[in-house]
């Protein structure tokens, strides 16, 4: 009793017993899980189980403690994990010189205020990500999605996720908002100090059913032999309009590498229609990659078909379709969310048939 005098007085003298603080925590996650017959266009088919093919499996804790005054500080940790072995997803982030285990998918602590927006540091989503999730009928998961983009550039580190950064994203306006993002990079203490450095801003427009998106980022890549960097710049423009039970959506993204015979370029129409507890979705995309004179530029067309149904509130069926026709200096592969079915060899035309259930706790 004495000990808990001490700490009521210790806090009413701080003024902390003025308002009481509420404070939120959840544990959450995704186990996708799906058996492919994938055929890589060259070598015959095969049967892979499959994970994260509509939703990338992940574990993840956020939370949330009001501050007063409209304030809240919030935090989130969340990590990607192969659901066929268990094993965590590892990868290299920027300027690293080994893959990395951990809070790799999302690792942030900040502050949002109901008016001001919020502002975050550390590992999140980056405003590109928001403009091509947005405006992807396959919502980034299923084989055919714009999940592609992220290979345009060779990783998704920087690209649809970012390290060692500054994020903000303010409230709506009229249905406008914006997100921006600031990186040290590698935070290299050597030339070149400006290695992986990210500067983004993305727009996004929503009212009714329409949703109009777009973003530009910059940032510096290392150069052959490392005593440089050069500027690649990525572009994303896109909308959505939901009417009803359907959907059409569309988008053009282009990446200009800092060699300037390597830009790449990326379109994609898609769509979607309910039917009870089950959606039917569908969408076509076109990639091309430039090359140098006297070499033809790599161009891909895929096309992905889904059906999914909702067993319960957290539990999803579902059955993917998707194909990627290479022409002969291409080798896109074909990808949904955690999954890929590689092309065997330039101007190979990988397919995949998909079952599979997703589900969330």
């Amino acid at each position: 009793m004495p000990h808990m005098k001490t700490a009521l007085a210790a806090a009413t003298v701080l003024g902390l017993s003025s308002s009481p603080v509420q404070a939120d925590a959840v544990a959450y996650g995704i186990v996708d899980l799906a058996i492919s017959m994938d055929d890589g266009g060259r070598n015959g088919r095969s049967y892979q189980a499959k994970s994260g093919l509509m939703s990338a499996s992940r574990l993840g804790f956020r939370g949330q403690e009001e501050l007063g005054n409209g304030f809240r500080a919030l935090f989130h940790l969340e990590l990607g994990f192969a659901a066929d072995t268990g094993v965590q997803n590892s990868y290299a982030p920027a300027g690293a010189t080994a893959p990395s285990v951990g809070w790799n998918r999302k690792a942030y602590v900040g502050a949002a205020h109901e008016r001001w927006g919020t502002l975050l540091l550390g590992r999140n989503n980056t405003p590109f990500f928001h403009a091509a999730m947005a405006t992807d009928a396959l919502s980034f998961g299923l084989y055919g999605s714009n999940i592609f983009l992220t290979t345009l550039t060779g990783s998704p580190e920087n690209v649809r996720i970012a390290g060692n950064g500054v994020y903000y994203l303010s409230p709506a306006w009229g249905g406008l908002s914006f997100n921006a993002v600031a990186t040290t990079g590698a935070e290299r203490p050597t030339s070149p100090r400006d290695e992986r450095r990210l500067l983004g801003l993305g727009v996004q427009y929503e009212r009714g059913g329409l949703l109009l998106a777009a973003a530009y980022q910059s940032d510096h890549v290392p150069m052959p032999g490392g005593a440089q960097t050069g500027k690649r710049e990525d572009h994303i423009l896109g909308g959505r309009y939901d009417f009803g039970g359907y959907s059409l959506s569309a988008g053009y993204a282009a990446v200009k590498m800092p060699t300037q015979t390597a830009d790449r370029h990326a379109l994609w129409l898609g769509g979607s229609v309910s039917v009870g507890r089950g959606k039917i979705l569908a969408q076509f995309s076109q990639t091309r990659s430039e090359a140098p004179a006297g070499v033809k530029d790599g161009k891909a067309r895929s096309f992905g078909l889904a059906y999914t149904y909702s067993l319960s509130r957290r539990t999803t069926g579902y059955l993917s379709y998707g194909r990627v026709w290479n022409n002969a200096t291409s080798r896109l592969g074909l990808q949904g969310g955690s999954a890929t079915v590689a092309a065997d060899a330039p101007g190979a035309d990988p397919s995949g048939l998909a079952v599979g259930i997703r589900h969330r706790f």
